[in-house]
C-alpha cells in the first residue's frame, strides 16, 4: 500500500515521464491487485473460522438438547407425573426454539455483515486498482480533458 502511494505522489508530482508512467501504472495495477487477492483470502479465512463457531454452537445446543431429554427421561423413570412431564417438555421446546431462532438471526447478521465487506472491498479496490492509475494518466498528459 505504501509502495502503491508512493508511486501515485511521484506520477502526481512529474517524476515519471511518459513510458516511465506507464510502467509505473503497471506496478500499481499489480500491486493492487496483489493486494486486493491478500484481502480476499484474509476475508475467506475469517469466512471459514465463522463457520467453525457457528457449527461448534449448532453442536453444543444439540448436545444441551440431548443431556436435557436424558435427564427429562431419568426424572420421568423416577416421578412419573405425567403434568411435570408435560410442563418440562414445553419448557425445553421454547428454550430449543429460542435457541435456534437466535442463532439464525446471529448467522443472518454475520453473512449480511461479510456480504456488505465484500461489497465495500471490492469498490476499493476497483477504485485503487483502475480508476486512479487512469486519473493520474489523464491529469499528467491531458489538462484539457482536466479542465473539462
Amino acid at each position: 500500500i505504501l509502495l502503491y502511494e508512493s508511486l501515485l505522489l511521484d506520477i502526481l508530482n512529474g517524476y515519471y515521464e511518459f513510458p516511465h508512467t506507464i510502467n509505473a501504472i503497471i506496478i500499481i495495477i499489480v500491486s493492487g491487485t496483489i493486494i486486493t487477492i491478500i484481502i480476499i483470502i484474509i476475508i475467506i479465512i475469517i469466512i471459514i473460522i465463522i463457520t467453525i463457531i457457528i457449527i461448534t454452537i449448532i453442536i453444543i445446543t444439540i448436545i444441551i438438547i440431548i443431556i436435557t431429554t436424558i435427564i427429562i427421561i431419568i426424572f420421568v423413570i423416577i416421578t412419573s407425573t405425567v403434568i411435570i412431564i408435560m410442563i418440562i417438555i414445553i419448557i425445553i421446546t421454547i428454550i430449543i426454539i429460542i435457541i435456534i431462532i437466535i442463532i439464525s438471526i446471529i448467522i443472518i447478521i454475520i453473512i449480511i455483515i461479510i456480504i456488505i465487506n465484500i461489497i465495500i472491498i471490492i469498490v476499493i479496490s476497483i477504485e485503487f486498482v483502475i480508476v486512479s492509475p487512469i486519473i493520474i494518466f489523464i491529469v499528467k498528459y491531458n489538462k484539457h480533458i482536466t479542465c473539462a
